[in-house]
């Protein structure tokens, strides 16, 4: 039913990015070093899920189109891996975490344009995640014989501050909350909710076009 709820959401904020694509604007792509952390949501049997799973370092890459001095839409793809918390791992010899990739469409609006150029951006994500037993490329984890996954949808909101070097390159920092739709009472039991991550990321963007 919430995913229903959603769906208008989702098409809303993504009209703006797909019609931004072919604007006479500049258009960059760049890279992304990133840190994350859980800040909303338990696990299982009401254990927190920043308990659960330390802050992550992760990467990722976008593609930015300036459709006017006042609006940009932007695509990018990160990942990270959350290992799990010392207190909770069952072997010292393995490395479990959670896998987590997103995928975004965002839109962005400065707030002022100067030597600096803070603005607000918000958009969706989804993020086909999964827990491991033993590093990013291990075996999924089970939960009563169900393999830990989902493909979820999220919603993002944050502020970037983008300092131009050149023309045609900037500086980009941003920090940025996600709302992902995890819960599964199904799959995972009651008391694995829906999750929030706080994101702080920072790179080079170049506009060679």
């Amino acid at each position: 039913m919430v995913k229903k709820k959603l769906i208008p959401v989702i098409v809303i904020l993504l009209i703006p990015f797909a019609a931004g694509f072919g604007a006479d604007g500049k258009l960059g792509i760049g890279f992304r070093a990133s840190s994350m952390k859980s800040v909303k949501g338990t696990f299982r049997d009401n254990v927190a899920m920043s308990d659960y799973v330390n802050s992550a370092a992760g990467y990722g890459l976008i593609i930015r189109q300036q459709i006017s001095n006042g609006f940009s839409v932007e695509f990018g793809v990160d990942y990270g891996f959350m290992k799990l918390s010392q207190d909770y791992k069952s072997d010292d010899s393995k490395n479990p975490g959670w896998v987590l990739p997103r995928i975004s469409a965002s839109n962005i609006i400065p707030i002022v344009r100067w030597i600096v150029i803070p603005s607000v951006k918000f958009g969706v994500d989804i993020a086909p995640w999964r827990f491991t037993e033993d590093g990013p490329k291990g075996e999924t984890s089970l939960f009563e014989g169900e393999k830990v996954q989902k493909m979820s949808f999220g919603l993002h909101g944050g502020v970037e501050l983008e300092i131009p070097l050149a023309k045609w390159i900037s500086l980009i920092a941003e920090g940025r909350y996600t709302y992902l739709f995890c819960r599964d009472n199904f799959f995972f039991g009651e008391t694995f909710s829906e999750q929030g991550l706080f994101s702080f990321s920072a790179g080079l963007t170049v506009f060679p076009f």
